[in-house]
């Protein structure tokens, strides 16, 4: 099982605005740790595998999508979030 996530993973957000000068674009840290622990409930849970993925709509931006990296769902973290 993974282990839970506090929310401290969102301190790490500037690594997941990609659009250089649109810091108010950026997602809200409770979104991006809110996907975190979707990520690893649905892994716990068998809904996702090992190859997986679970997005969320971006909060500001709705014709974007936040997903993690490509990687196993029980292993991903703030950092791991990308707008694709």
């Amino acid at each position: 099982m993974p282990a839970s996530s506090d929310g401290g993973d969102a301190a790490t957000l500037s690594t997941v605005v990609t659009d250089a000068g649109a810091a108010s674009h950026a997602p809200d840290p409770r979104l991006i740790a809110d996907l975190v622990t979707a990520n690893h409930i649905l892994y716990d849970q068998h809904v996702v595998d090992a190859f997986g993925h679970v997005s969320v709509r971006h909060d500001k931006r709705r014709d974007r999508f936040l997903l993690a990296r490509s990687m196993a769902p029980a292993l991903v973290t703030a950092a791991d979030i990308v707008v694709p």
